[in-house]
């Protein structure tokens, strides 16, 4: 687990639901997840003001 990991699974359910309910390309919503999970992480440095 990491900080954002909650927020990461709740977005990843959110993009599922609307794939699966619209028939979204599954390519495009693994993409997505990929994205969000990416997202989820801290970015180096923002915790001290960024460098």
């Amino acid at each position: 687990r990491h900080d954002g990991y909650m927020a990461f699974q709740q977005a990843a359910s959110d993009r599922i639901n609307l794939g699966l309910t619209e028939k979204h390309d599954a390519g495009r919503v693994v993409a997505d997840l990929n994205r969000l999970f990416v997202k989820s992480f801290p970015t180096p440095g923002a915790a001290a003001g960024g460098a």
